[in-house]
């Protein structure tokens, strides 16, 4: 798929995606419980890359069970936000760049789904068609 321009482009000339994180909290409709603990709430990081007038957003969580603790994740998600921002005029480009920063998973996922989230609406596609996917059930 060509690179997509966002909407606003002057002059020809695409402007930087702007990355920003903020805290997530999630209230649970059913509790999630498994056998050493029940929660109602889940906190996460919203994942935003701004293009011009798209943003794109993902979610990053972080998993104590696979040795990720939240300031960990938290840590990187600001590491990687200040390498990244602004540094690219590319979705996908800047997708490509993610694996080199050694980020923990949760935070790895949240900045790529964002990313592609911002690259599906740049290409005017649904996210699911960016990866060949069909589309979702119906909920």
């Amino acid at each position: 798929m060509p690179p997509a321009a966002p909407p606003g482009r002057l002059l020809g000339v695409q402007p930087r995606i702007h990355l920003s994180i903020e805290p997530l909290e999630l209230k649970l409709k059913h509790p999630f419980t498994i056998s050493r603990s029940s929660s109602t709430l889940r906190y996460n990081w919203l994942v935003r890359a701004k293009w011009g007038d798209l943003e794109g957003r993902g979610e990053a969580s972080y998993t104590p069970r696979y040795q990720q603790e939240a300031r960990v994740v938290h840590k990187a998600l600001e590491r990687a936000v200040l390498e990244l921002d602004r540094q690219e005029r590319s979705p996908a480009n800047l997708r490509e760049r993610i694996p080199a920063l050694e980020l923990p998973s949760g935070a790895r996922m949240g900045l790529s789904i964002a990313l592609a989230d911002l690259e599906a609406q740049a290409a005017g596609v649904p996210l699911h068609a960016l990866f060949d996917l069909p589309p979702p059930p119906p909920v």
